[in-house]
């Protein structure tokens, strides 16, 4: 019983450490940080977030904006459900970005009927949105920007490609009235070459 419970504090202790690590800029290419991520008792972040990330979508499967979140976890829910795109079905991913996209985006409510889930998708596909379906780390590049009346909101990343691509990625959000109360919802998402 001792033995087990040591292995699961063990396990559990790696997989913070490994999860510390990764977010941490200096360790990104570090040969400490390369050769953590080999080791086989340590569970791959990317995967253990997406399965936290099923399990909240088994209970909250529509994935609407609520009043009590901040920007970075609007920013956080699409970046995770674009990751994972076709789960729980197909283009799932972009219709949680859509859900998340206030009136002044292209996305939002008044043009759903004209671009379509899959021609969305098709799109990001085939061009430099693809980083939004395929990122395999975030990288804040600063703090999330406020506005002083804290209605609008700024927040630029950088993500990560498997190839070790850094892509600049901008996020530009606002609150909106909604019937459940102010959600914040994003108004521009711009996808930059890289450099």
């Amino acid at each position: 019983m001792q033995k087990e419970w040591d292995s699961v504090q063990l396990s559990q202790f790696n997989n913070e450490l490994y999860a510390h690590l990764g977010k941490r800029s200096d360790y990104e290419t570090s040969e400490l940080y390369s050769s953590l991520k080999r080791r086989v008792d340590v569970d791959d972040p990317l995967y253990s977030e997406l399965s936290a990330r099923r399990e909240m979508l088994e209970s909250n499967p529509a994935s609407l904006p609520s009043a009590d979140q901040t920007p970075g976890e609007v920013i956080e829910t699409v970046l995770r459900a674009l990751r994972d795109v076709d789960w729980p079905h197909p283009a799932h991913g972009i219709e949680v970005l859509r859900n998340y996209s206030g009136i002044a985006s292209i996305l939002g409510d008044e043009k759903k009927e004209e671009v379509t889930e899959q021609m969305l998708l098709g799109y990001f596909e085939e061009s430099r949105y693809r980083i939004l379906l395929e990122w395999v780390s975030i990288q804040y590049l600063k703090k999330l920007e406020l506005s002083l009346d804290r209605k609008r909101a700024l927040q630029q990343i950088r993500l990560k490609s498997a190839t070790g691509e850094s892509i600049p990625v901008t996020f530009q959000l606002s609150k909106y009235m909604r019937p459940e109360g102010e959600v914040w919802l994003i108004d521009q998402l711009l996808v930059k070459t890289a450099r």
